[in-house]
């Protein structure tokens, strides 16, 4: 996926809920490169103003706008994610790129993992969005296509007098099965699951999603019989 394409999958709203089943979408399984950061990206990271725009964009994820802390603290991890390759040119300006970092905010007795995605939109423009929390390994475009799924099993969209719907933390659980070394190189990722809590006002569900890669994408499977309802 194009950094601009990465860009409008996270900056898009949550997409209409569609019939439970099997998605194949046209976006790889996570595939990001983690502690092998190429030497030219650390001066983008480290950067003073970039550092401040993540942790604003960090703090308008929809699971801190409506679990407000005022004395929390927010720390980079160091977890980054490259979605697309980041390039720089000669002079250290940043060219093209997508890319995930994940931000730890601690207060009022509870930590959450903030995702925030960062897009070099043109040369030197960054332009950073939340994503979901927590340590899901779907991309941009596939937490996206997964959100359909999640609400459907979270038992459908909330009344439109429910104004507090939103994702409240997603979780890698396991690899199921191995890679399939068919595929084409950048599919090449063992299918996995994941667990979503998703709050509805009073009413909070945590759903399965099962991902599994294949030669179009990522297919995308729930079932209704494994999720749970929270008090």
């Amino acid at each position: 996926m194009r950094a601009r394409e990465i860009a409008k999958a996270a900056l898009r709203g949550a997409p209409a809920v569609a019939v439970i089943g099997i998605l194949a979408t046209g976006t790889a399984a996570w595939a990001a490169e983690q502690g092998n950061l190429p030497a030219s990206m650390l001066p983008l990271l480290r950067d003073p103003e970039h550092q401040q725009t993540v942790m604003q964009a960090a703090q308008r994820s929809l699971v801190w706008v409506n679990n407000p802390c005022p004395g929390a603290t927010f720390a980079n991890s160091g977890d980054v994610a490259i979605f697309a390759p980041v390039t720089v040119d000669a002079q250290g300006t940043a060219t093209g790129g997508a890319w995930r970092e994940r931000i730890v905010a601690k207060g009022c007795g509870k930590q959450r993992l903030l995702n925030v995605l960062t897009v070099v939109e043109a040369p030197g423009k960054l332009a950073s969005a939340a994503l979901l929390p927590g340590t899901t390994r779907a991309d941009p475009q596939l937490q996206r296509d997964a959100m359909q799924y999640a609400v459907v099993a979270a038992g459908g969209p909330p009344p439109p007098s429910c104004k507090k719907a939103y994702v409240g933390d997603t979780k890698y659980i396991a690899a199921e099965g191995p890679v399939d070394r068919s595929l084409p190189p950048q599919f090449r990722t063992a299918p996995w699951r994941e667990e979503w809590t998703m709050v509805a006002c009073e009413t909070t569900a945590v759903v399965t999603l099962h991902f599994a890669p294949d030669a179009s994408g990522t297919n995308i499977r729930v079932n209704l019989g494994e999720t749970r309802r929270l008090p």
